[in-house]
């Protein structure tokens, strides 16, 4: 007893011990760390719970640990002991435990939190890194470095394929670059190749146009001198086809130089306000008699107040003739309309013919140059192929874009869109017809004195001619020298010099003719040099300038300034 006593005291000192107890198979207790219980037999509620948990109980409240045994010897229960232990120091030590973990867990989170960031911050970077050097790529800038290309990632291998991109780029643009400037060069020595080609054409153009003009001109004048001869039914159709052939030539000479100085860039339109009535006065006549001959009706339509256009006159008519004249060439029956209507802001101008028409296929053709339909025999009576040509070109260069609308069998339509003219503008007196010219030329002209100063003997002798068959008294100098020393050029009724002339020109000439002259001289150039720079010269000198080949009946219009007829 007493060492059982002694084992349970010994107990006390365990932390949070409550009680012990020991009792032996009948419940009395023989050592207990209350003394109180010594001696005592307690309750059977234990042995039952022994029993209940086949020998073994324990149960855990709030705040304590009550936990019971039996004690066994030969397999035969002599005893049971009971012990009842407080919590706090198992919940302080649960407490640490866990305050550990949960520090260890903290770490562990901020530990791998900062593995991630540096992890995502990484990849970022690179990222980042690589859409920059996309954004310098898409700039043209390929002389690009990548960092951090070593590794082994997925983001280190597209950085490695990048750069391998970028390099192979760089070498591509290298290339297409080093491609770029070799084709420019070529294309650049090219252009200045065709501009020197364009240049020297048009040169050449310039300088034999007088000489090209000038039998033209003197065949036109002896065919008309020939009218006034007594000829007989053959001569004078042959007379008339003479006229036809001179035309023609003049015609397709024009039409060369024309589109010369197109392509040359040297026609600079000249804008200003046009009655529409005056433009089609003057291409009526013009072609009248070329209808007439082709058993062709020219009409032409035009709203009663008329319409006021902007743009270059002399551009405008060139258009207008070409597209004519193309349309009486293909009008075997039937006839040509021009007509001018208002559009809005606009006036559309348009040439209807009921000609052959334009198959689909050509119609894209038709404004090149010396395109032809229906010429394969290249009969140079129709031209060049040149009109519609120089009709794309002028209408560019006024901004009025030129369309056609054509069915085969039926005919064709051109049309283009010129800007109007808001500014009043008072129409101009109606021009005067050739034969009213002529009607009255022959009592106008009659016993005046002309001086005509021109170097080609055929060309003078034929203007010469033309004169005296209208009864005028002709003195004839081949240089501008001769004509200033001799007496029958002082107070001469008309002066009618050539442009260029050996020594000082035909200018210089009437300049210093009208400089000795005490009142003003009726004088006129004549030139075959269509040069613009030249024309304007004469031009602002305050002198009228004729082109050759010139019909009398213009050269006589001309020379009546300052009387009228």
């Amino acid at each position: 007893m007493n060492g059982l006593t002694e084992l349970t005291a010994s107990l006390l000192n365990t932390p949070d011990l409550k009680l012990a107890v020991i009792q032996d198979r009948h419940g009395l207790v023989h050592g207990s760390t209350d003394n109180s219980l010594l001696n005592l037999v307690l309750d059977d509620r234990i042995s039952q719970d022994i029993q209940t948990h086949q020998g073994f109980y324990q149960s855990w409240h709030d705040d304590v640990i009550d936990s019971s045994a039996e004690v066994f010897s030969d397999n035969v229960v002599i005893g049971r002991t009971r012990i009842i232990l407080g919590t706090e120091t198992i919940q302080r030590e649960i407490d640490e435990i866990i305050r550990q973990h949960v520090i260890k867990a903290l770490l562990a989170i901020v530990i791998g939190s900062l593995a991630i960031w540096q992890l995502v911050h990484s990849l970022t970077r690179r990222l980042v890194a690589l859409s920059a050097a996309a954004d310098r790529i898409a700039g043209g800038e390929l002389d690009i470095v990548l960092e951090d290309t070593s590794g082994k990632d997925e983001i280190s291998r597209l950085s490695q394929d990048f750069m391998q991109m970028t390099k192979a780029l760089a070498v591509h643009q290298h290339d297409l670059e080093t491609a770029i400037k070799e084709r420019t060069a070529e294309l650049v020595t090219a252009k200045q190749a065709a501009e020197i080609a364009n240049q020297t054409k048009t040169r050449f153009l310039a300088a034999i146009s007088h000489d090209l003009r000038q039998p033209l001109h003197a065949i036109g004048l002896f065919n008309e001198a020939l009218a006034a001869t007594a000829l007989t039914e053959k001569q004078i159709f042959i007379r008339g086809q003479i006229k036809k052939s001179v035309d023609s030539l003049n015609e397709m000479l024009n039409q060369l130089l024309d589109i010369s100085k197109l392509e040359a860039g040297k026609l600079i339109p000249e804008l200003e306000a046009i009655q529409s009535e005056d433009l089609l006065e003057t291409i009526i006549p013009e072609f009248e008699s070329s209808a007439l001959e082709r058993g062709l009706r020219l009409n032409f339509f035009l709203p009663r107040q008329g319409i006021l256009l902007f743009s270059d006159k002399g551009m405008l008519l060139a258009i207008l003739r070409n597209l004519v004249s193309n349309a009486l060439k293909y009008t075997r029956q039937g006839g040509v309309l021009v007509s001018i209507r208002q559009r809005g802001h606009q006036a559309l101008i348009q040439v209807w013919d009921t000609g052959t028409g334009i198959d689909p296929e050509h119609l894209d053709k038709i404004f090149d140059e010396y395109f032809q339909i229906g010429n394969p025999e290249r009969d140079h009576a129709k031209g060049f192929g040149l009109g519609l040509a120089i009709v794309k070109h002028v209408s560019k260069l006024l901004g009025v874009p030129i369309s056609c609308h054509s069915r085969v069998g039926k005919g064709s339509v051109f049309q283009i869109h010129v800007p109007l003219f808001t500014r009043p503008h008072q129409p101009a007196s109606c021009p005067l017809s050739t034969a009213d010219i002529e009607a009255v030329a022959a009592n106008r002209f009659g016993g005046k004195q002309v001086v005509v100063i021109e170097d080609d003997a055929i060309a003078a002798n034929a203007l010469k001619l033309s004169l005296e068959m209208h009864g005028m008294q002709v003195a004839l100098f081949t240089t501008a020298e001769a004509a200033l020393e001799s007496a029958d050029t002082i107070g001469a009724d008309y002066y009618v010099s050539d442009f260029r002339l050996p020594g000082m020109d035909g200018l210089q000439l009437l300049d210093i003719l009208q400089h000795r002259s005490t009142t003003p001289i009726r004088a006129l150039l004549l030139t075959g040099d269509t040069s613009p720079d030249r024309i304007a010269l004469a031009h602002s000198a305050g002198w009228t300038v004729l082109i050759k080949p010139v019909e009398l009946s213009d050269l006589l219009a001309a020379l009546e300034p300052a009387g009228s007829i």
